[in-house]
């Protein structure tokens, strides 16, 4: 369950963004005021789910649901400006390649979804921002959602994905964000896409497949490891790491229990 308060979405908002603001918002060519920017951030609501049956166009110019695109797997969700001159292309650049990190299948376990966050973004230069930055194994696997006003709206504030538009400089002012959620389109996670991580997408992802992503020693490890929404990271926990101690140590005592009363089954027949 993802639960960030006030202080954590401030310290997550502030580890995110500053890079961002520097590059895009200097204060010599920033047309933003300070209670704009102030204003940027991520600060998902309660629950907070991307509604399914809301549409968006893929680049062929057919209408997609979130649902469709979800699939059947967990998703990383990125918003992304097609016209971006700073840090979105790094970001799914990094993303794609802890995505890669991950040893996850692309397509089976996980699909990856950029939504355009210009309304109308053209498809052909959509297509031309993210594929020089994607993996060649993850292109089968990635969505590209281009929606109109209402639907980037209902999406970003589904997720509590807060940015400003920069009319002066044709730019925004925006989170670092990577969205983990489920098939169901729940988040479950929210990790910051500077500095992104395999090990941590993997585990986000496992955590995110209720059960279907992954290998009984990646749930293993789900139980030592705990999700810190202040970061945006998984952290050994010594407390969890006691549990699953215990917990393996009476699977272990339990089989082998049964398979002594089997032999004593066994002895008794013959």
């Amino acid at each position: 369950m993802l639960s960030l308060s006030k202080d954590a979405g401030r310290a997550f908002q502030a580890a995110c963004i500053f890079i961002c603001l520097v590059l895009v918002c200097s204060p010599a060519n920033a047309g933003l005021t300070r209670a704009q920017l102030n204003s940027v951030g991520v600060f998902p609501p309660h629950g907070a789910t991307l509604p399914p049956a809301l549409l968006f166009d893929d680049l062929g110019g057919k209408p997609l649901s979130v649902s469709q695109a979800l699939g059947s797997t967990p998703a990383v969700v990125l918003f992304t400006d097609f016209a971006c001159k700073t840090l979105c292309g790094p970001i799914l650049t990094m993303t794609s390649a802890a995505l890669v990190q991950t040893g996850l299948i692309p397509g089976q376990s996980f699909h990856l979804l950029v939504i355009g966050m210009r309304p109308k973004s053209a498809a052909a230069r959509a297509r031309a921002f993210v594929d020089p930055q994607l993996n060649p194994t993850l292109a089968g696997a990635t969505r590209i959602l281009l929606g109109n006003a209402p639907a980037v709206a209902a999406a970003t504030r589904a997720l509590g994905y807060r940015y400003v538009y920069d009319a002066q400089n044709d730019q925004f002012a925006h989170p670092t964000a990577a969205f983990v959620l489920t098939r169901a389109g729940k988040l479950t996670a929210v990790l910051s896409a500077l500095g992104l991580r395999g090990p941590d997408l993997r585990l986000a992802l496992v955590s995110a497949g209720e059960g279907q992503v992954g290998t009984i020693a990646d749930r293993l490890r789900l139980l030592c490891y705990c999700y810190d929404p202040e970061t945006g990271i998984y952290s050994a926990s010594i407390g969890r790491i006691i549990d699953a101690a215990c917990l393996v140590t009476v699977l272990m005592l339990g089989g082998w229990f049964l398979l002594l009363r089997r032999r004593e089954r066994s002895a008794r027949r013959t």
